[in-house]
């Protein structure tokens, strides 16, 4: 909780809040980097999360890909066109926040190269 206190020739003025750090990220599951026809599930993940929150919206390479009440994002049979940057952003009463863009890599399997070869998110 927090106190601010104005005093100037025109008098006084205080107010009180509190003050919530949490921080918004993005969990990625199994892992950031994932074979080409597997699946992965995108975590908008609220720290200290005791803020009620109205909706999630997914961004890949800053375009918007939906909103809703549920904080995963879910990647089956996941395509080199799937590599990126994601974030997401959440709206609670209060404001709205968004988490720092995580990269998700597709590995491939690529005739002539001997093995795999990763679609790097931006």
């Amino acid at each position: 909780r927090y106190r601010c206190v104005a005093t100037n020739a025109h008098g006084n003025a205080s107010a009180t809040g509190n003050f919530t750090g949490a921080a918004v990220r993005v969990r990625i599951l199994p892992a950031p980097e994932v074979r080409e026809g597997g699946s992965a599930t995108l975590t908008c993940a609220v720290a200290g999360g005791a803020e009620e929150v109205l909706s999630y919206s997914w961004y890949r390479n800053g375009v918007w890909l939906r909103s809703g009440p549920s904080p995963a994002l879910a990647l089956p049979r996941l395509s080199a066109s799937d590599a990126g940057s994601y974030h997401c952003s959440i709206r609670t009463p209060a404001r709205n926040r968004s988490a720092a863009p995580a990269p998700l890599s597709v590995l491939c399997e690529c005739p002539g190269w001997g093995g795999l070869r990763g679609v790097q998110g931006r």
